[in-house]
């Protein structure tokens, strides 16, 4: 005989009101596309956030942006380049093969091999090899001192070596942001300092923030964020001053104005499209001819990977691992992506990064952002709040690295 539930009482195989439901389907809908489910082939951080649901790094950053353990149990400091990493035991792959320090060496080196071309690679890029010290144990070798190697492997999802080896590369690749402007400064006239110092001053970024995010954005000095070290309070912001902008176009010579390319893409940031129509605008009123390109954000990253930006771009820096070096060997060294190199400053990011006392290494990014900040490698824009809309049955809390790991998250 079939009765009526009583009051108050869940019924077989559904939830009581206000509990969790561990059956309940969670989608997440992202702004991007993924151009590949193998983490050698995407490196943005909205893929990042697939790929640490599907795969494991030996280090995780927890809620609170600390580092614990992943596939690694623990980890030390052997001498100033070597750090050992003790693998998890048991732990085993989607078919049962069990994981081991083969898998760890091979997916770190295969970030750095050279035909590969992975957007990835600077991820790696202070790694000189891995050491398999026995099934459970790896030795990671650092070309130089490097002291935020744990958190750039919380970056680098492990792999099954024998699966990729198996099915080969190409089978198996089938909470704030800082924005700023890139801009490719080997090229002309970007090479001009002049030009790109015009170009920040032209910008009115305050307007920006206020009219078209509606004040969910503060204003960015420099490539550091607020809060992280290395960060400099004492730099002001580049000023809103178009007769400036003017005079410096005459004094790199360009007293008739100057032609430049600028891509424009649609749904990776809040209000991408507008903000670079805005700038566009900006630039034109001090004599820039600004050729926009339009392109998808997908297929930016795929030129700006293979250095074949010629111009202007909107993008963001995510400072996932809360580390400086994330940001400015990959963006701002001749080390990186291309599209910036200074003498002075290479040298001095290289070496911080290998200082192991934590004041010390963030008294050396502060004395570097000044110089990079007047060299004006980007037109610097705003720090933006990363704004979710998330169901209200929906439990889960955004992170501070932009990172959207669904993993604790509740469904009633």
């Amino acid at each position: 005989m079939v009765g009526k539930p009583e009051a108050g009482k869940p019924q077989a195989g559904k939830p009581a009101a206000g509990q969790a439901n561990p059956n309940a389907k969670l989608t997440v809908g992202l702004g991007v596309g993924l151009s590949s489910l193998d983490p050698a082939r995407d490196a943005n951080a909205q893929a990042l956030s697939l790929f640490l649901h599907v795969y494991d790094p030996l280090v995780l950053i927890g809620d609170d942006l600390q580092t614990k353990p992943g596939l690694a149990e623990s980890w030390k400091i052997v001498d100033s380049t070597a750090w050992e990493f003790k693998l998890r035991k048991n732990a085993t792959w989607h078919n049962g093969e069990p994981f081991t320090a083969q898998d760890v060496k091979f997916s770190i080196e295969r970030l750095k091999d050279p035909e590969l071309k992975s957007p990835a690679a600077p991820f790696v890029a202070s790694v000189d090899r891995v050491d398999v010290a026995d099934d459970a144990t790896v030795i990671v070798r650092t070309k130089e001192p490097y002291a935020p190697l744990d958190r750039r492997l919380g970056m680098v999802p492990i792999l099954p070596m024998k699966v990729v080896q198996q099915l080969g590369n190409d089978e198996f690749a089938k909470k704030m942001t800082t924005m700023y402007g890139g801009m490719n400064t080997n090229e002309k006239p970007l090479d001009d300092v002049r030009v790109r110092k015009a170009i920040n001053h032209a910008i009115d970024v305050d307007k920006i923030m206020k009219e078209l995010l509606l004040g969910a954005a503060t204003r960015s000095t420099q490539p550091l964020q607020p809060g992280l070290l290395g960060y400099n309070p004492d730099i002001k912001p580049y000023t809103y001053d178009p007769e400036r902008s003017k005079a410096l176009l005459r004094e790199a010579g360009y007293p008739n104005g100057v032609e430049l390319p600028m891509e424009i893409y649609e749904g990776r940031y809040l209000k991408d499209r507008e903000v670079t129509q805005v700038i566009a605008a900006d630039l034109e009123k001090v004599g820039f001819k600004v050729n926009l390109r339009p392109t998808s954000y997908a297929g930016l990253i795929q030129a700006y990977s293979a250095n074949q930006v010629p111009g202007l771009y909107l993008q963001g820096a995510l400072n996932p691992p809360v580390d400086p070096d994330h940001v400015l060997p990959l963006f701002l060294t001749s080390r990186g992506r291309g599209y910036y190199k200074n003498a002075e400053t290479d040298p001095l990011i290289w070496q911080a990064a290998g200082i192991l006392d934590p004041a010390q290494r963030d008294a050396a990014y502060k004395a570097v952002m000044p110089k990079l900040v007047e060299d004006a490698p980007w037109f610097f824009l705003y720090n933006v709040e990363d704004i979710y809309g998330v169901n209200k049955r929906v439990t889960w809390e955004p992170r501070k690295d932009s990172r959207i790991i669904v993993s604790g998250a509740e469904v009633r």
